[in-house]
């Protein structure tokens, strides 16, 4: 495991801790899209949504409250 996703992890647990709350789909969809765009990757509806359930099972493997509540279709 690298030192930057132990920090993350420790940020997550801290995170936990003190806060529970979920986002909104649609803001962590456009933070990808953002994100992808500026490193020029693209991201196509499929992608999308295989990049939003990995994200979904980080927050749920790492004992946190899911990211989102919005059911994915």
């Amino acid at each position: 495991m690298t030192k930057a996703s132990q920090k993350f992890k420790e940020k997550i647990k801290r995170k936990k801790k003190e806060e529970h709350y979920t986002y909104p789909v649609r803001d962590v969809s456009h933070y990808i899209i953002v994100y992808s765009n500026k490193k020029d990757y693209g991201v196509s509806n499929l992608k999308l949504q295989k990049l939003l359930y990995f994200v979904q099972a980080f927050f749920l493997i790492n004992d946190c409250p899911p990211c989102f509540d919005e059911n994915l279709l």
